[in-house]
C-alpha cells in the first residue's frame, strides 16, 4: 500500500495480519473484541464487508452511517479469532457465529468498496439474503464527500456575491430603468424555478457544477433586486421605515428558502454522485447470481449453497441483492411499500434543494 495514501489505506488482509493477528495473539489468541471487552457486549449493528476495501476507506464509511442509536458493532475482522480456526463454527451456515450476530442486530452495514462488488462473495450475499429475510434495517454504506463544505460555500459566495450587485444597482437606479429591473427580477425568478424543476428530476451525475452555479446566480440576482426596489422606493416616496423593513421581512421569508434551495443543490449534487459511485462498486464483478459468488474455501460456499438449495430460496437470495442494489436501503417497512408500488430506485437519493423550495412555495 502507498505511506501517502490517506484515503483508501493498507488492505483489510494487511491490517489484520499485521495488526489484529500479533496483538491477540500475545493476549492468548481470542478476538479483538474479545481482548477489548471481555464480558461481551450485545451488538446491535452487523457489518458485512468482503476484506478487499482500505481500512481507512472502511472506516469512513461505517462512522458516516452509523445508525442512530447503534452502540455495539458485529465486524468480523474484530469479533472472530483471527489466530484460531472456527470452522469448525461454520459448517453450518445458519448457525454460524455471522448468523447469530445478524439475528441480534437490528441494523446491517453493507460496506462496498472501490476493489470489487462484496456481492462476488458468498457470505456477503447469504448475509443479505439473511438480513432481508429478517427484515433488519440494511444500509448501504456511502463515504463522506469530500471538500463538500468547501463546495457549498463557494456556491452559497457566488449567489450573495451576485445578490449584493444586483441590490446595490437596483437601489441606485433611476426611475426610467424600473420597468428594465423588473423585467430582469421577473426573469432571473423563471430561470431559477426553471433550474429547480430540471435539477429535481435529472440524475445526479446529469447535473453540473456550471449549471449548479448559474442557478445561484439567478437566485442572487432575483432576491437582489426584489430587495433593490424595496429601498428604492422607500428612499424616492418617503415609505415610514416600519413598513419598508416589513416588506423586507415579507420577502425574506420566502427569499431564504430559496436562497437555500440553490445552495444545497450543490450539496445534493455530490451527495448523489457519491451514491451512485456506491452503487456502481456494489454492481461491479456482481453477476446477479448467488450461484456465481465465491468464496475463500470451498467448502464454504458448498455449505451455504446446499442451505439455500435446500429451502428452495435462491431466487430469494439474489432478489434481497437486487432490492440493496436498486434502492440502496432495505426494512421491514420498505419491502411493504416495494410489494405495493414496485421497484423503487435509489431512494437514498432525495433532494433537499426540492424540499427547501417546495417550502418556500
Amino acid at each position: 500500500f502507498d505511506w501517502g495514501d490517506d484515503r483508501i489505506g493498507p488492505s483489510v488482509h494487511t491490517v489484520n495480519a499485521q495488526i489484529i493477528m500479533p496483538i491477540t495473539k500475545r493476549h492468548g489468541s481470542m478476538s479483538w473484541a474479545l481482548m477489548m471487552h471481555p464480558e461481551g457486549l450485545l451488538c446491535d449493528t452487523f457489518v458485512t464487508h468482503c476484506w478487499q476495501e482500505g481500512i481507512f476507506e472502511f472506516l469512513d464509511k461505517v462512522l458516516h452511517n452509523w445508525p442512530r442509536g447503534g452502540r455495539h458493532v458485529y465486524c468480523c475482522m474484530l469479533s472472530n479469532p483471527q489466530n484460531l480456526s472456527i470452522c469448525h463454527m461454520i459448517k453450518s451456515p445458519s448457525d454460524s457465529p455471522f448468523a447469530h450476530a445478524l439475528r441480534a442486530s437490528r441494523y446491517v452495514l453493507a460496506v462496498p468498496n472501490l476493489s470489487v462488488s462484496i456481492y462476488t462473495r458468498v457470505w456477503c450475499v447469504y448475509e443479505a439474503y439473511l438480513a432481508y429475510s429478517q427484515c433488519k434495517v440494511i444500509i448501504v454504506a456511502s463515504a463522506p464527500v469530500p471538500h463538500l463544505r468547501r463546495s457549498v460555500a463557494l456556491a452559497a459566495s457566488l449567489q450573495a456575491l451576485s445578490g449584493l450587485l444586483a441590490f446595490v444597482f437596483t437601489s441606485t437606479a433611476d426611475v426610467e430603468q424600473e420597468d428594465e429591473f423588473e423585467l430582469a427580477a421577473a426573469g432571473s425568478i423563471a430561470l431559477y424555478f426553471a433550474g429547480v424543476f430540471i435539477h429535481a428530476f435529472i440524475p445526479p451525475s446529469w447535473m453540473t457544477r456550471a449549471s449548479v452555479y448559474m442557478l445561484n446566480i439567478f437566485c442572487g440576482v432575483a432576491v437582489g433586486i426584489m430587495l433593490g426596489f424595496f429601498l428604492a422606493n422607500a428612499l424616492r416616496y418617503g415609505v415610514e421605515w416600519i413598513y419598508f423593513l416589513s416588506a423586507c421581512a415579507m420577502c425574506l421569508a420566502a427569499a431564504v428558502p430559496m436562497c437555500a434551495g440553490a445552495v444545497a443543490a450543490e450539496a445534493d449534487r455530490l451527495w448523489g454522485r457519491q451514491l451512485e459511485a456506491e452503487s456502481s462498486m456494489l454492481r461491479a464483478g456482481y453477476t446477479g447470481k448467488v450461484v456465481d459468488a465465491k468464496a475463500s474455501k470451498p467448502e464454504d460456499k458448498e455449505a451455504i449453497m446446499c442451505e439455500v438449495w435446500q429451502a428452495g430460496a435462491e431466487d430469494k437470495v439474489d432478489h434481497a441483492v437486487q432490492v440493496l442494489l436498486d434502492a440502496g436501503i432495505s426494512s421491514g417497512a420498505w419491502q411493504v411499500a416495494v410489494a405495493r408500488a414496485g421497484v423503487l430506485r435509489q431512494v437514498t437519493c432525495w433532494k433537499l434543494s426540492t424540499s427547501l423550495v417546495i417550502w418556500a412555495l
